[in-house]
Protein backbone atom coordinates (compact mmCIF):
# COMPACT_ATOMS: atom_id res chain seq x y z
CA UNK A 1 0.00 0.00 0.00
CA UNK A 2 2.84 2.43 1.09
CA UNK A 3 4.17 2.13 -2.85
CA UNK A 4 0.90 1.90 -4.55
CA UNK A 5 1.12 -1.70 -5.46
CA UNK A 6 -1.53 -2.98 -7.18
CA UNK A 7 -0.38 -6.79 -7.04
CA UNK A 8 -2.62 -9.20 -4.82
CA UNK A 9 -1.05 -12.19 -2.78
CA UNK A 10 -1.96 -15.24 -1.35
CA UNK A 11 -2.31 -15.67 2.43
CA UNK A 12 -1.32 -19.15 2.89
CA UNK A 13 -2.91 -21.48 5.74
CA UNK A 14 0.29 -21.60 7.73
CA UNK A 15 0.27 -17.62 7.39
CA UNK A 16 -3.22 -17.27 8.42
CA UNK A 17 -2.93 -19.57 11.50
CA UNK A 18 -0.01 -18.09 12.57
CA UNK A 19 -1.75 -13.76 11.93
CA UNK A 20 -4.60 -15.69 13.97
CA UNK A 21 -2.27 -16.80 17.24
CA UNK A 22 -0.55 -12.66 17.00
CA UNK A 23 -3.85 -11.64 17.22
CA UNK A 24 -5.37 -14.00 20.26
CA UNK A 25 -1.96 -13.16 22.14
CA UNK A 26 -2.51 -9.07 21.66
CA UNK A 27 -5.57 -9.56 22.59
CA UNK A 28 -5.13 -11.91 25.81
CA UNK A 29 -4.93 -9.08 28.77
CA UNK A 30 -2.82 -11.41 30.90
CA UNK A 31 0.11 -11.86 28.55
CA UNK A 32 2.64 -8.91 28.94
CA UNK A 33 3.39 -6.79 25.64
CA UNK A 34 6.71 -5.91 27.34
CA UNK A 35 10.16 -7.55 27.07
CA UNK A 36 12.64 -6.35 29.79
CA UNK A 37 15.68 -4.52 28.49
CA UNK A 38 17.23 -7.75 30.33
CA UNK A 39 16.17 -10.12 27.59
CA UNK A 40 17.25 -7.98 25.24
CA UNK A 41 21.28 -7.26 25.45
CA UNK A 42 24.09 -9.18 25.73
CA UNK A 43 24.66 -10.24 29.07
CA UNK A 44 26.26 -13.14 31.49
CA UNK A 45 23.74 -16.16 31.08
CA UNK A 46 22.55 -17.27 34.76
CA UNK A 47 22.85 -20.79 33.84
CA UNK A 48 24.06 -22.96 31.15
CA UNK A 49 22.14 -26.21 29.80
CA UNK A 50 23.60 -28.68 27.22
CA UNK A 51 21.47 -30.77 25.34
CA UNK A 52 21.70 -33.89 22.57
CA UNK A 53 19.19 -36.30 20.96
CA UNK A 54 19.50 -39.20 19.07
CA UNK A 55 17.09 -41.27 17.15
CA UNK A 56 15.72 -43.57 20.40
CA UNK A 57 16.37 -40.79 22.70
CA UNK A 58 17.29 -37.06 24.10
CA UNK A 59 19.05 -35.79 27.14
CA UNK A 60 20.47 -33.11 28.70
CA UNK A 61 21.80 -31.54 32.19
CA UNK A 62 22.62 -28.34 33.52
CA UNK A 63 25.64 -28.87 36.45
CA UNK A 64 25.04 -25.23 37.73
CA UNK A 65 21.30 -25.97 38.66
CA UNK A 66 21.98 -29.56 39.42
CA UNK A 67 19.38 -31.54 37.08
CA UNK A 68 19.97 -33.61 34.07
CA UNK A 69 16.86 -35.10 32.05
CA UNK A 70 16.43 -37.62 29.68
CA UNK A 71 12.99 -39.02 27.64
CA UNK A 72 13.27 -41.99 25.45
CA UNK A 73 11.42 -41.25 22.13
CA UNK A 74 8.46 -43.15 21.70
CA UNK A 75 7.65 -46.01 19.11
CA UNK A 76 5.49 -44.13 16.64
CA UNK A 77 8.22 -40.91 16.55
CA UNK A 78 11.40 -43.69 15.83
CA UNK A 79 9.36 -45.56 13.15
CA UNK A 80 9.81 -41.90 10.96
CA UNK A 81 13.63 -41.51 11.75
CA UNK A 82 16.25 -43.18 9.14
CA UNK A 83 15.95 -45.85 11.57
CA UNK A 84 13.26 -47.19 9.73
CA UNK A 85 13.36 -44.47 6.75
CA UNK A 86 15.45 -43.38 4.27
CA UNK A 87 13.46 -40.28 2.81
CA UNK A 88 10.76 -38.02 3.14
CA UNK A 89 9.20 -39.62 0.16
CA UNK A 90 5.85 -40.88 2.28
CA UNK A 91 5.83 -36.85 3.92
CA UNK A 92 6.05 -38.66 7.15
CA UNK A 93 9.95 -38.14 8.10
CA UNK A 94 11.39 -36.86 11.32
CA UNK A 95 14.45 -35.45 10.70
CA UNK A 96 17.38 -35.18 13.46
CA UNK A 97 17.17 -31.70 13.64
CA UNK A 98 13.66 -31.58 15.11
CA UNK A 99 14.45 -33.79 17.90
CA UNK A 100 17.90 -32.19 18.80
CA UNK A 101 15.75 -29.06 19.02
CA UNK A 102 13.00 -30.63 20.83
CA UNK A 103 16.07 -31.20 23.43
CA UNK A 104 16.83 -27.18 23.29
CA UNK A 105 13.10 -26.72 24.62
CA UNK A 106 12.99 -29.47 27.02
CA UNK A 107 16.42 -28.27 29.28
CA UNK A 108 14.92 -24.45 28.52
CA UNK A 109 11.79 -25.73 30.48
CA UNK A 110 14.20 -27.32 32.88
CA UNK A 111 16.22 -24.52 33.51
CA UNK A 112 13.43 -22.23 34.24
CA UNK A 113 11.28 -24.50 36.78
CA UNK A 114 14.70 -24.75 38.60
CA UNK A 115 15.28 -20.93 38.91
CA UNK A 116 11.67 -20.76 40.15
CA UNK A 117 12.14 -23.32 42.69
CA UNK A 118 15.50 -22.32 43.86
CA UNK A 119 14.13 -18.46 44.50
CA UNK A 120 16.97 -17.23 42.00
CA UNK A 121 14.07 -14.84 40.36
CA UNK A 122 14.57 -12.72 43.21
CA UNK A 123 18.09 -12.10 43.15
CA UNK A 124 18.03 -11.49 39.32
CA UNK A 125 14.05 -11.25 38.07
CA UNK A 126 14.47 -11.39 34.67
CA UNK A 127 17.70 -13.87 34.10
CA UNK A 128 19.14 -15.42 30.90
CA UNK A 129 19.60 -18.98 30.53
CA UNK A 130 21.90 -19.99 28.02
CA UNK A 131 21.35 -23.91 26.37
CA UNK A 132 23.91 -25.47 24.10
CA UNK A 133 23.92 -28.18 21.59
CA UNK A 134 26.25 -29.62 18.85
CA UNK A 135 23.40 -29.35 16.00
CA UNK A 136 23.34 -25.90 13.72
CA UNK A 137 20.24 -26.28 12.41
CA UNK A 138 18.14 -26.68 15.33
CA UNK A 139 20.20 -23.79 17.06
CA UNK A 140 19.65 -21.65 14.16
CA UNK A 141 15.76 -22.21 14.30
CA UNK A 142 15.51 -21.33 18.40
CA UNK A 143 16.82 -18.05 16.72
CA UNK A 144 15.14 -17.06 13.79
CA UNK A 145 12.54 -20.14 13.55
CA UNK A 146 12.54 -22.68 10.69
CA UNK A 147 11.26 -21.38 7.06
CA UNK A 148 10.67 -25.00 5.56
CA UNK A 149 10.26 -27.52 8.13
CA UNK A 150 6.27 -28.47 9.34
CA UNK A 151 7.35 -29.74 12.56
CA UNK A 152 10.16 -27.08 12.71
CA UNK A 153 7.34 -24.46 12.45
CA UNK A 154 5.56 -26.02 14.81
CA UNK A 155 8.24 -26.33 17.97
CA UNK A 156 9.02 -22.90 17.15
CA UNK A 157 5.03 -21.92 18.17
CA UNK A 158 5.91 -24.14 21.23
CA UNK A 159 9.23 -22.40 21.91
CA UNK A 160 7.25 -18.90 21.66
CA UNK A 161 4.90 -20.42 24.48
CA UNK A 162 7.96 -21.15 26.71
CA UNK A 163 8.84 -17.49 26.09
CA UNK A 164 5.30 -15.44 26.98
CA UNK A 165 4.80 -14.07 30.53
CA UNK A 166 8.57 -15.86 31.10
CA UNK A 167 11.31 -13.82 33.56
CA UNK A 168 13.88 -16.31 31.80
CA UNK A 169 15.41 -15.30 28.77
CA UNK A 170 16.67 -17.89 26.62
CA UNK A 171 20.12 -17.52 24.15
CA UNK A 172 21.49 -20.68 22.47
CA UNK A 173 24.85 -21.21 20.92
CA UNK A 174 26.61 -23.87 19.31
CA UNK A 175 29.09 -26.16 20.67
CA UNK A 176 31.79 -29.40 19.24
CA UNK A 177 30.80 -32.99 19.99
CA UNK A 178 33.73 -32.94 22.05
CA UNK A 179 31.98 -30.41 24.15
CA UNK A 180 28.98 -31.80 24.48
CA UNK A 181 30.11 -35.26 25.24
CA UNK A 182 27.99 -35.33 28.19
CA UNK A 183 24.43 -34.54 26.92
CA UNK A 184 25.59 -37.52 23.62
CA UNK A 185 26.29 -39.93 25.85
CA UNK A 186 22.81 -39.16 28.34
CA UNK A 187 20.75 -39.45 24.41
CA UNK A 188 22.88 -42.43 23.58
CA UNK A 189 20.79 -44.48 26.45
CA UNK A 190 18.55 -46.08 24.07
CA UNK A 191 15.84 -47.12 26.89
CA UNK A 192 14.54 -46.32 30.07
CA UNK A 193 14.96 -49.40 31.26
CA UNK A 194 18.58 -49.23 30.61
CA UNK A 195 19.07 -45.98 32.80
CA UNK A 196 19.78 -47.42 36.22
CA UNK A 197 22.49 -49.27 34.60
CA UNK A 198 24.39 -47.45 32.54
CA UNK A 199 23.81 -43.94 33.93
CA UNK A 200 25.79 -44.40 36.90
CA UNK A 201 29.12 -44.75 34.39
CA UNK A 202 28.05 -41.69 33.21
CA UNK A 203 28.54 -39.94 36.45
CA UNK A 204 31.71 -41.64 36.96
CA UNK A 205 32.88 -40.49 34.28
CA UNK A 206 31.92 -36.72 34.03
CA UNK A 207 31.63 -36.02 38.10
CA UNK A 208 29.98 -32.94 37.43
CA UNK A 209 26.98 -34.59 37.12
CA UNK A 210 27.69 -35.97 40.72
CA UNK A 211 24.63 -34.72 43.09
CA UNK A 212 22.60 -34.08 40.10
CA UNK A 213 18.89 -34.92 40.21
CA UNK A 214 16.49 -35.55 37.28
CA UNK A 215 14.12 -33.38 35.91
CA UNK A 216 10.83 -35.13 34.49
CA UNK A 217 9.32 -32.95 31.73
CA UNK A 218 5.11 -33.53 32.84
CA UNK A 219 3.34 -35.19 30.71
CA UNK A 220 1.30 -32.49 29.09
CA UNK A 221 4.62 -30.85 27.66
CA UNK A 222 6.22 -34.50 26.21
CA UNK A 223 2.65 -34.66 24.59
CA UNK A 224 2.37 -30.95 23.07
CA UNK A 225 6.10 -31.98 21.61
CA UNK A 226 4.94 -35.17 20.57
CA UNK A 227 2.35 -33.93 18.51
CA UNK A 228 4.46 -31.39 17.37
CA UNK A 229 6.92 -34.45 15.59
CA UNK A 230 3.87 -36.60 14.68
CA UNK A 231 1.55 -34.11 13.62
CA UNK A 232 3.15 -31.16 12.63
CA UNK A 233 1.15 -28.84 14.41
CA UNK A 234 0.93 -26.70 17.74
CA UNK A 235 -2.82 -26.30 17.88
CA UNK A 236 -2.74 -23.99 21.17
CA UNK A 237 0.84 -22.03 22.11
CA UNK A 238 -1.23 -19.85 24.55
CA UNK A 239 -2.94 -22.69 26.69
CA UNK A 240 0.84 -24.42 26.87
CA UNK A 241 2.15 -21.66 27.82
CA UNK A 242 -0.23 -21.01 30.74
CA UNK A 243 0.98 -25.02 31.62
CA UNK A 244 4.44 -24.11 31.48
CA UNK A 245 4.10 -21.74 34.57
CA UNK A 246 1.97 -23.63 36.27
CA UNK A 247 3.07 -27.80 35.57
CA UNK A 248 6.42 -27.87 33.63
CA UNK A 249 7.59 -30.79 35.59
CA UNK A 250 9.58 -31.97 38.28
CA UNK A 251 12.38 -33.21 40.00
CA UNK A 252 13.10 -36.26 40.99
CA UNK A 253 15.87 -38.07 43.41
Amino acid sequence: RVHHSTTQFRIPRTLRRELRLISQALSDQTITKECPIGHLIARTPIAHGFSDSSLRAAGGYCAALGFWWYLEWEEAIRLRTLLHLKNNNSGLFIDINCLEYSGILFTFIGICYCLRETGALEQDPYPVALCSGDNSVSESWSKKASKHSPIGRALGRLQCATMLNNPVGLRTDHVSSEENVVADKISRIHKESDLPAEFPNIVKAHPALTGCRRFVPSSAVVSWVTEALLRQDCKDPLELSKLLLTDPGKIIS
